[in-house]
């Protein structure tokens, strides 16, 4: 299997481009963001996917492998697909997928054309394990996702106060995404916080 290729940009699509290396042009599919990179004529390299169907070899490029991570882990899916998974990557950033994962907020994905709301909940549901699979120190806007404790017990408490103090500022009219980032910033630096004081501190800086 392929697993990097190293060339000449020979043409650009909407969808792909041709890849000339040493004198063999290759179809690569990439998502709109990693195809406005590149100019024709450029030198470039891709890390590779190589999906293999009985009609059809397709070979998808990516510049990082957490962007090839994710585009496995969203064709995994059902109701997403190669073409889909590059659709959600042309339209969301990655930090940004993660996030609203990680927040279970399925409002974000249906912001990309073909995406309804069961899809999206499909999504946010059997990718919930996949952001620690895949890399367990990412950081979305410098803020880590996820609610460190040293034991047991005080991940399940910080757990619940997260889940808990995300459902009252959201019913107060605030995005999901965003209050999930800063209740989750408050947790981290403070994880022997009460309810109270979680919702008050966190309302104190969504207001600045």
């Amino acid at each position: 299997m392929i697993g990097k290729l190293i060339g000449k940009i020979d043409s650009i699509y909407e969808d792909k481009l041709i890849l000339n290396v040493n004198g063999v042009g290759y179809n690569i599919f990439a998502s709109s963001k990693t195809l406005n990179n590149f100019k024709i004529d450029q030198n470039a390299s891709f890390i590779i996917e190589t999906i293999v169907r009985e009609d059809h070899i397709h070979l998808y490029g990516f510049k990082s492998e957490i962007e090839r991570g994710w585009f496995n882990e969203l064709c995994k899916v059902k109701g997403v697909g190669n073409k889909v998974a590059l659709k959600i990557l042309s339209v969301l950033e990655i930090n940004d997928i993660i996030l609203a994962i990680s927040a279970a907020d399925k409002s974000y994905f249906s912001n990309v054309s073909g995406i309804g709301p069961k899809l999206a909940q499909r999504i946010v549901t059997e990718l919930k394990d996949s952001v620690a699979k895949i890399d367990t120190n990412i950081v979305s806007n410098n803020i880590n996702i996820s609610t460190n404790s040293k034991t047991e017990n005080n991940e399940v408490t910080n757990s619940k106060l997260l889940s808990d103090a995300v459902s009252a500022l959201e019913n107060l009219g605030y995005k999901r995404m965003e209050v999930y980032k800063i209740v989750s910033q408050n947790i981290n630096e403070n994880p022997d916080t009460t309810l109270e004081t979680l919702i008050t501190n966190s309302l104190r800086k969504i207001s600045k």
